[in-house]
């Protein structure tokens, strides 16, 4: 036991299996985080066991797990080097994106619980799923741990008086009640042992009814907060809503004390699931994604679907239905409002097919010649006509497409006219909603006019095109942060651990080519970003399988040469 952790030696009855759980509570103050990671290194660097370390850690590994730009990396980064050092692997998590909010009106979500996992405890348990639950009355979100093999279950016909049920109204009244019938019986010892059969009898189906009412209420008032705990991640909740969630939690804590009672009492009971072996690393990297594809409920009209059978059903039957639709279906054609005879289709075009998205070039390219048109007719204006004739008016890739206009509102009208044309003429429609808009020099003062004109959100700098962060100026070590975290995800240790020299170096190369070589070609990479990924290259490569420093064979500069120098491994371009 630790200061901010607690190791557990856990043994299966099944197959005798040991490994060790480590649930840490982090220290949220920052002048104690630094005992908190060297508690951590203590007790997982020492575990000569398959272990799992689980809890709230108070601490992010990136920036995508805040909802806000106040972001300490210095503890990202101190905490991302001790979980590669050990070679530790987060269990991806389903369900949620955040796991802990506050109780402001414009509430902070981060993501600060999380379950790791060493490489020999998922070899065992390959199937392991994280999934979280409702919060219920907490700030934190729980997780559960599946290892996807079926669990031990004991004698549920066993009776069990709740110490519960004394928080119950009623239950004195009914034990009085039931205790005074004359239970017969010959003697007083049969008579009292009567009395105890009728008296578990009758308090097991009372404690079945309202159990079952109990439990539609928990339900009920878990998927209400739930419900709003994901929609206040995306935007702020009203005051009717936020008072309706407020009113569930009180509630729920009236509920949950009886389960508080109940579980206190079963709190030295463990259970442990038993799983298979699986020693290959690209089994793990299979596994990792099965994990993240994973699909544990479905939403529709009629309400959640849920359990791997039921799911299994509704998907059958969803893709037998489309089956339907498209070879049975039949069509008829509408002239002047009077539709003719339907008939049978067989051969044609739809979404999916090898020539739909010719079509869909061949339709959007009409986008650019109707602005052309009414650009060269003077109603609408281009950027920069000094240096392009008429001015640049729009980038178009597919459907990714950027509009440029000159600051004039009354143009802007006319350029809103050609997009809600180009929906009537095509039969395409553009999404507003997820568009935005950008505003600079004196049109900033007018941007509230242009927002609502469009009906877009207003867009900050940098915002990316085809995978690039546009800017009008230099990006920062701060905006390059993504492309690191990206970079140290491909570079894991423990996929280091599991491949050899030769597999490493492959990977590091493949890597360097497919993360930032197409962002290198437009920017100059700072020098503090290539320090680090450097950092991250090296330490993959030479990285052990313990907490020891692996001894470098050469300097990183020599492996960076060119090979026909007698190095390894590409260099990051300056």
């Amino acid at each position: 036991m630790g200061d901010f952790a607690v190791k557990f030696r856990v043994r299966s009855k099944e197959d005798g299996f040991n490994w060790a759980l480590v649930a840490v509570y982090g220290a949220a103050q920052p002048e104690f985080k630094p005992d908190f990671l060297a508690d951590l290194v203590r007790m997982c660097g020492s575990e000569q066991l398959p272990y799992l370390v689980g809890g709230d850690f108070n601490i992010i590994r990136r920036r995508e797990d805040k909802n806000n730009d106040n972001f300490d990396g210095r503890w990202s980064f101190m905490f991302n080097t001790i979980i590669e050092s050990l070679n530790l692997r987060e269990i991806e998590l389903s369900g949620r994106k955040f796991t802990w909010a506050n109780a402001l009106p414009n509430p902070t979500y981060e993501k600060l619980d999380r379950v790791l996992a060493s490489v020999d405890w998922e070899q065992k348990f390959p199937l392991v799923t994280v999934q979280a639950l409702s919060r219920g009355i907490s700030d934190h979100t729980p997780l559960f741990v599946d290892s996807g093999q079926p669990a031990h279950v004991g004698n549920r016909n066993v009776f069990s008086f709740e110490m519960a049920w004394f928080e119950r109204e009623g239950f004195l009244d009914l034990v009085a009640r039931e205790w005074a019938k004359d239970s017969g019986g010959k003697t007083a010892l049969q008579r009292w042992q009567n009395k105890i059969r009728h008296l578990r009898s009758v308090l097991r189906g009372w404690a079945k009814h309202l159990s079952g009412i109990y439990k539609v209420e928990k339900e009920r008032l878990l998927s209400l907060i739930q419900f709003l705990d994901v929609k206040a991640e995306t935007t702020l909740l009203p005051v009717v809503e936020l008072q309706a969630k407020l009113d569930a939690e009180l509630r729920l804590k009236e509920l949950l004390r009886e389960e508080e009672l109940k579980w206190a009492l079963r709190a030295k009971v463990q259970r442990v699931v038993q799983g298979d072996a699986n020693t290959e690393f690209f089994h793990m990297i299979a596994n990792g994604k099965h994990r993240k594809k994973r699909i544990f409920q479905l939403e529709q009209d009629e309400g959640t679907i849920v359990g791997q059978e039921n799911l299994k059903l509704y998907i059958t039957e969803f893709y037998k239905q489309v089956e339907s639709f498209t070879q049975k279906g039949s069509v008829g054609i509408k002239v002047n409002d009077d539709i003719g005879h339907y008939f049978q289709t067989h051969k044609g075009l739809r979404q999916g097919d090898p020539m739909s998205p010719v079509l869909f070039n061949i339709v959007v390219d009409m986008l650019a010649i109707l602005i052309g048109r009414a650009k060269n007719a003077g109603q609408v204006g281009g950027l920069v006509p000094n240096l392009v004739d008429g001015g640049v008016s729009i980038l178009q890739y597919a459907d990714d497409t950027i509009i440029f206009m000159e600051h004039d509102l009354a143009k802007a009208r006319n350029m809103k006219l050609v997009l809600c044309l180009f929906e009537q003429l095509s039969g395409l429609k553009i999404n507003f909603h997820k568009s935005e808009l950008f505003c600079f020099g004196r049109a900033k003062e007018e941007q509230e006019a242009y927002r609502q004109l469009f009906g877009c959100e207003l867009g900050a700098l940098p915002f990316t095109y085809l995978g690039i962060p546009i800017h009008h100026r230099k990006l920062t070590n701060r905006e390059w942060k993504c492309i690191e975290d990206r970079f140290e995800k491909k570079l894991s240790c423990w996929k280091g651990k599991l491949l050899s020299y030769g597999g490493r170096l492959i990977l590091i190369n493949s890597v360097l080519t497919s993360l930032p070589m197409f962002l290198l070609s437009f920017f100059e990479v700072p020098v503090g970003v290539r320090k680090r990924l450097y950092f991250y290259r090296s330490r993959f490569f030479w990285q052990s399988d313990d907490l020891k420093r692996k001894y470098r064979l050469a300097k990183w500069d020599i492996i960076c040469r060119p090979k026909d120098q007698g190095g390894w491994v590409s260099r990051i371009l300056r």
